[in-house]
């Protein structure tokens, strides 16, 4: 597919600084760094993300209107990113709020301090790409 040629990123969620949002990783299900769950982005490493529209169409990213956005249960919120209404995960709408984060700089956003040593085991069990 090829979304798997594509680069992506683990990011903070908070400090990544992208008018994209970042995606919870669905296949680190039980990952958290920070005490957070683990987001990804192909847009912090300069690429398109295929993959979400692709593989998961009920994402809360692919909700474009109030409508859709809320009849994903529970797990979305329709709020404002980047001064226009978007449909966010619920966690990621929440999450930033007040957060009480180390700070690491916006370039150190991509893959925050304690992520580094996380990344390569995280990656490692990625299924290979044909």
């Amino acid at each position: 597919p090829s979304w798997c040629k594509k680069k992506w990123c683990f990011v903070d969620p908070c400090r990544c600084g992208i008018r994209t949002p970042p995606k919870l990783s669905t296949y680190f299900k039980n990952a958290t760094w920070l005490g957070h769950p683990v987001y990804y982005s192909y847009a912090t490493c300069g690429h398109q993300d295929s993959y979400t529209a692709a593989n998961n169409p009920k994402a809360c990213v692919n909700q474009k209107d109030q409508a859709s956005c809320e009849s994903q249960g529970n797990k979305c919120k329709w709020t404002i990113m980047n001064q226009k209404l978007t449909c966010l995960g619920k966690s990621l709408a929440t999450l930033c709020r007040g957060a009480n984060l180390p700070s690491m700089g916006r370039a150190a956003g991509r893959v925050g301090l304690s992520l580094v040593a996380a990344a390569a085991p995280l990656a490692a069990l990625l299924p290979a790409c044909a």
